[in-house]
C-alpha cells in the first residue's frame, strides 16, 4: 500500500490496523519495525468489534484529537485470507474534509 502510493512508514502517523487483540498488534508492530506511539491500541472500550474495528478506532483518535493534519494508513484482515488497506489523509482542521 505504501509503495503504490509512493510513501515510507516515514510518511505514516498512525498505523491503525484491525483491533483483534493487543497481542496480535503489539506482535504486528513489532514484525513491521513499526514504534509502539504510531500503532494505536484502543479497544480498551470496545473490544473486537470485528469489521467496524477500523471505523470505532478512528473515532476514538478523533475524538482524542489525534486525527487533525494526520496520514493513516488503515488495513483490515480477516476470514478467508481476506485483508485491504488504504492511505488517509485528514485535514488539519477538525470537521468534515472538503468536498474536491
Amino acid at each position: 500500500c505504501l509503495a503504490r502510493n509512493g510513501l515510507t512508514r516515514d510518511d505514516i502517523d498512525h498505523f491503525v490496523f484491525h483491533q483483534a487483540s493487543r497481542y496480535l498488534l503489539e506482535t504486528l508492530a513489532d514484525r513491521l519495525g513499526l514504534p509502539p506511539e504510531k500503532v494505536p491500541i484502543v479497544m480498551e472500550d470496545t473490544g473486537n468489534t470485528v469489521s467496524s474495528s477500523i471505523p470505532c478506532a478512528l473515532s476514538i483518535l478523533r475524538q482524542r484529537g489525534r486525527l487533525a493534519g494526520t496520514r493513516v494508513l488503515v488495513a483490515g484482515f480477516g476470514v478467508g485470507l481476506s485483508w485491504a488497506s488504504n492511505v488517509l489523509t485528514f485535514p488539519a482542521a477538525d470537521g468534515p474534509a472538503p468536498i474536491a
